[in-house]
């Protein structure tokens, strides 16, 4: 946050990917654009065919000051650990990695609800999703998580959480484990 000239005491709300249609940051720029100021600032960290498109777009909503798009970043990790909630406005996806990421990180995840990112998100509990394109829903649930941090913080906890029990790499091995074992059982009783 030093780095980037934003108060300690500000709430951060930022995402991490590539700048692409797909993506669509643009609809986070635009439903963040009207909560922006001193005590609120945007992220966007990542590069890719739209990224001049989005500097135009916050130059012509007044938000350069508070909506910060840095382009190419090599510390993900310390970028995830200026933010206060991870949103990704995403028009499709698969199930992103850097969700997890933000989860493992401790924040909670405010997420458009496409592709396997309902399989992820604990609606509530680990973070929030809402109709894909919706801007006014995206702006209404990062002011609720700006205007209760402790809530917010407790959303951050589970969403850790749920990363370690669920999908670090030590549950990955053990769940593969399992999955050899199944069947290659029926293998060892048949040749036995």
């Amino acid at each position: 946050r030093c780095e980037l000239g934003i108060p300690a005491d500000a709430w951060v709300v930022g995402t991490v990917g590539r700048v692409a249609a797909e993506k669509n940051q643009a609809l986070l720029v635009r439903a963040m654009a009207p909560l922006l100021g001193p005590r609120m600032r945007l992220i966007v960290a990542g590069d890719g065919p739209l990224f001049p498109d989005l500097t135009a777009l916050a130059a012509s909503l007044g938000v350069t000051a508070h909506a910060h798009l840095l382009g190419v970043r090599r510390d993900v990790p310390d970028i995830l650990n200026a933010f206060d909630v991870f949103a990704l406005s995403s028009d499709t996806e698969g199930l992103p990695l850097v969700i997890l990421e933000a989860m493992a990180t401790g924040l909670p995840v405010l997420s458009t609800r496409v592709g396997g990112i309902a399989n992820v998100i604990d609606e509530g509990v680990t973070g929030f999703l809402v109709t894909k394109g919706d801007e006014a829903a995206l702006r209404a649930r990062a002011a609720a998580l700006r205007d209760d941090p402790a809530a917010a913080r407790a959303c951050g906890a589970h969403a850790r959480q749920a990363a370690i029990t669920r999908f670090s790499a030590a549950r990955m091995q053990r769940d593969y484990l399992d999955l050899y074992a199944r069947v290659l059982s029926p293998v060892r009783d048949t040749v036995g």
